[in-house]
């Protein structure tokens, strides 16, 4: 039978063994079988078909004979639907195994990944794609943990994901080496920290708007006391235009890419190692240009003894305009007033105007046949935060624009966890100089060698970046993305926001095994036990119950001998058994009978201990004392 969502015809109680389940449907088999005997045994009684009451315990071919026999009779018609139905009863559990929906239940308990570390695929998956889709937002947190526990664990093995594990504790906040370098999250007092990247930031720092001059206008601000949100230690404002034909190298490279900065001394000379997404991440190219996606990225960087982890949080939307035509301002606020979550510690009115002063600033740009870019970057102790804003053209030739994009991306890093490890990191590939591995879901695949000796702090001066887990959601937007609606449902997004911690968790978890420790997580093992329904319950509990009621109705309305045995009848009418010739007693003593041979006539004897059985002529039975 298939599954069936009804409470009372889907299994839902465990018996835990196929054999009690067995036993349970061969007892209802038995009991109805009893109830249909009983039953056609009163029927008898109340005709007073005696022969016919002690043919429906012949065998098979002696009730066939019968029924011939007896032709069109009434006696032929009582043993026939006698025989048709008892035989019927007894297919009676074959009829209950035909109820299972499905036949079994799924009983789950909480385990340590560790507790399972082999039914973990030897090569997993470390990135996750979900699209989000209007007919699905009633998923199920069951559904979620399924879909985040995909390409990890053995098809056969029944585990998923679950949002709990042992996160761990940052590090205190060091001393920044050099407060002027802008919103980062520190590692250490050397210089080690962490960044967001948007070109624009990390090219002031090195002083590329200078050098560029020609190209670019900028203008930087560097915020002791961030007044735009409160609790963040530094805060950087920057707002470029430059000329179109920058645009295409800037929409080509994925937005969100952390930057690592692995020591001062490294930085001084202008070394920043990226943790991009690989050619086969979801983000290589959803990343860039159009579309509105979100990124959740796990990931951990490494330094001597040193581990930390790290969770990034990307998303981004665009509006396009074609050729030669403006992106709306309106369009512009829509998009931003979209995006952004409700905070009721923000007052409304002022930031629907931070809204129209970006839009303004962006349109006085596309104006001018210019692209701008502007964002803020705050940071504390363990958050870096940035939201930026880009009006990007296409130039076919100067003064001809293809196509427009509007794109907003916000990033949120935050620190999770650090903690001392018992061997660093080694270079994976030679390197005699200062070198950084680059890891995929836990795993090694290459080494970056810098082409001179940074080794500053020693040999392991630069360490390791793994990108532990990704999670990829699309589906938000349609082509061409030409409005707000278009470039994202709003739905899909307000369900998003709603789930963020659900998935954000379950991605953690999933890292945490690839990345970190297994044993740090706790999945759910789920297991296949026999069950029944509440449907076979019943028809359990009815076939008893007739069993009952045509029992106690034979003995009620009929008298003994209909309702024992033949041998009880003729053991109580002939007086060799130890009852009365009154009635057939429920319970019979029985004497010792034995078979002899034959005696003078040729007949056959039974001899009791009350007497013999003999058979004295072929038409008249007698008992002799």
């Amino acid at each position: 039978m298939q599954p069936s969502n009804s409470i009372f015809v889907k299994t839902v109680i465990p018996v835990w063994e196929n054999f009690i389940k067995s036993l349970i449907f061969r007892m209802a088999e038995l009991l109805l079988a009893f109830a249909t005997w009983k039953a056609f045994s009163l029927l008898a009684a109340t005709q007073n078909r005696f022969t016919s009451y002690l043919v429906f315990t012949e065998a098979p071919i002696q009730k066939a004979h019968f029924i011939w026999s007896r032709g069109m009779s009434k006696d032929a018609l009582l043993v026939g639907s006698f025989s048709i139905l008892y035989a019927a009863s007894q297919l009676y559990g074959t009829l209950l195994w035909a109820l299972d929906a499905p036949g079994h239940v799924v009983q789950t308990h909480l385990t340590p990944a560790s507790s399972i570390s082999a039914s973990i695929l030897d090569n997993p998956g470390y990135v996750v794609t979900y699209t989000v889709s209007p007919d699905a937002l009633d998923i199920t947190d069951a559904d979620l943990a399924a879909a985040l526990s995909a390409n990890l664990f053995q098809r056969d093995a029944n585990i998923t994901l679950t949002a709990s594990f042992d996160q761990g504790v940052p590090d205190p906040a060091p001393t920044p080496p050099r407060p002027s370098a802008g919103p980062r999250i520190w590692l250490d007092d050397k210089g080690w920290s962490i960044s967001t990247d948007t070109g624009f930031h990390t090219g002031y720092h090195f002083g590329a708007s200078d050098a560029l001059d020609r190209l670019f206008s900028c203008e930087y601000a560097d915020i002791d006391q961030p007044t735009l949100m409160q609790g963040y230690d530094s805060m950087r404002y920057y707002n470029c235009t430059f000329d179109n034909e920058w645009t295409p190298d800037l929409i080509d490279k994925p937005v969100g890419t952390p930057n690592v900065y692995w020591s001062e001394a490294a930085e001084s000379e202008y070394i920043v190692g990226t943790i991009p997404p690989a050619k086969h991440d979801p983000w290589a190219y959803a990343g860039v240009s159009s579309g509105t996606d979100v990124r959740l990225h796990m990931f951990t960087v490494t330094k001597g003894y040193r581990r930390h982890t790290l969770l990034s949080t990307v998303a981004k939307a665009s509006v396009v305009a074609r050729a030669n035509q403006f992106v709306p301002q309106g369009e512009m606020e829509s998009l931003m007033r979209r995006m952004t979550p409700t905070d009721p510690a923000v007052d409304r009115e002022e930031e629907e105007q931070g809204f129209h002063l970006i839009a303004e600033t962006l349109m006085a740009a596309q104006t001018n046949n210019k692209s701008a870019a502007l964002g803020v970057v705050q940071a504390d102790k363990q958050h870096i935060l940035e939201a930026f804003f880009e009006f990007l053209s296409f130039d076919i030739v100067p003064g001809e624009t293809a196509a427009s994009l509007f794109r907003i991306t916000s990033v949120n890093i935050t620190l999770l966890k650090s903690e001392t490890i018992s061997t660093p990191p080694t270079p994976f590939e030679p390197c005699s100089n200062a070198w950084a591995n680059r890891a995929l879901g836990g795993k090694v695949k290459s080494t970056s060698c810098s082409g001179g000796d940074h080794r500053h702090d020693g040999p392991t001066e630069f360490g390791q970046a793994d990108t532990s887990a990704v999670l990829h959601l699309d589906g938000f937007d349609r082509p061409p993305y030409a409005s707000t609606d278009e470039a994202m449902n709003p739905l899909l997004w307000t369900w998003v926001s709603q789930n963020t911690d659900k998935l954000t968790k379950l991605l953690l978890s999933r890292g945490y095994i690839l990345g970190l420790d297994p044993k740090l997580v706790t999945v759910q093992l789920a297991a296949a036990i026999p069950g029944i329904s509440y449907l076979q319950v019943f028809m359990v509990v009815l076939a008893a119950v007739l069993a009952i009621i045509s029992w106690a109705g034979l003995w009620i309305f009929a008298s003994g001998y209909w309702a024992s045995s033949f041998l009880a009848s003729l053991l109580t009418v002939t007086g060799a058994g130890s009852s009365s010739k009154n009635d057939v007693p429920i319970v019979c003593k029985y004497p010792d009978i034995q078979l002899e041979g034959e005696i003078s006539d040729g007949s056959m004897r039974l001899r009791t201990d009350t007497g013999t059985f003999a058979l004295l002529d072929a038409n008249n039975p007698k008992a002799h004392g």
